[in-house]
């Protein structure tokens, strides 16, 4: 949560009107896009993607905004690899787009590998995010129960959890021979996997073989074992009942003003 914390505790402090309102308008856009089930709008536009790509924008911004305000909330991979355990491997999953003459039709995904005793993390490449569509949407409607929020029930569907899991994890094996511990933080899609239960073979799921915990951001490793910093925040609201199922469409949200 170092990324939020830090855009949060920028945009109380600032004076800047212009980036509270693109603060105010991500905060909307990150709503849009979590109450949506259909990655489509319903006239079959692309509104959803469009969206999608404003909010990274704006996110972009602000981080880039509070990196400048709040650098110790930004370690290093030093400082992290400080707090690791020597069977530890901090992966920091990403999603790109590659251009080699022309952009590729679907974004990629990969993977950063960074180990305590090494000096510079590794790269993994992964599955484009078409691929990762498909095989999330492959079976038939039976096969695609969802829980709230679209978070695919994969204990209850094995053949699902295999592929993803040769699609997002089995690259990564060759480089975990030696680990026992994963700390992790998800990009894109790989936010609805639950990656506890991708199914290795026929009989042992991820969490069987490794110690897994999951951040916002892997930076978060460099705090470990401190105490928790109570002096940017003294109060909290809190918000309940929502009703995840209202109706939206993207493309009325992309008529509302952006700031400029």
């Amino acid at each position: 949560m170092a990324g939020t914390k830090a855009i949060m505790s920028t945009i109380s402090q600032t004076k800047d009107s212009l980036l509270k309102l693109k603060y105010l308008r991500w905060r909307a856009l990150r709503a849009i896009l979590l109450k949506q089930k259909n990655p489509q709008s319903s006239d079959g536009t692309d509104a959803h993607a469009r969206l999608e790509e404003e909010a990274e924008q704006l996110e972009k911004v602000l981080l880039r905004n509070s990196a400048i305000a709040f650098p110790v909330l930004w370690p290093t991979t030093v400082q992290i690899q400080r707090k690791m355990y020597d069977d530890e491997v901090a992966i920091e999953f990403v999603r790109y787009f590659y251009m080699q003459q022309k952009f590729y039709d679907s974004a990629l995904y990969g993977a950063y590998l960074l180990f305590k005793n090494q000096p510079a993390p590794v790269f993994v490449p992964l599955a484009s995010e078409a691929a990762l569509k498909a095989a999330m949407v492959s079976a038939n409607d039976k096969d695609r129960a969802k829980t709230a929020r679209g978070v695919i029930k994969l204990y209850q569907r094995n053949a699902l959890a295999t592929d993803l899991y040769k699609l997002i994890w089995e690259p990564l094996e060759p480089f975990l021979s030696k680990v026992t511990k994963v700390s992790f933080s998800a990009a894109g899609d790989l936010y609805h996997v639950p990656f506890h239960v991708l199914q290795i073979d026929s009989t042992r799921l991820l969490m069987d073989k490794y110690e897994l915990q999951k951040f916002t951001t892997t930076g978060e490793i460099a705090r470990r074992n401190e105490q928790s910093d109570t002096t940017l925040f003294q109060s909290a609201v809190l918000f309940g009942n929502p009703d995840f199922n209202a109706p939206i469409d993207s493309t009325d949200y992309l008529r509302i003003p952006r700031p400029t």
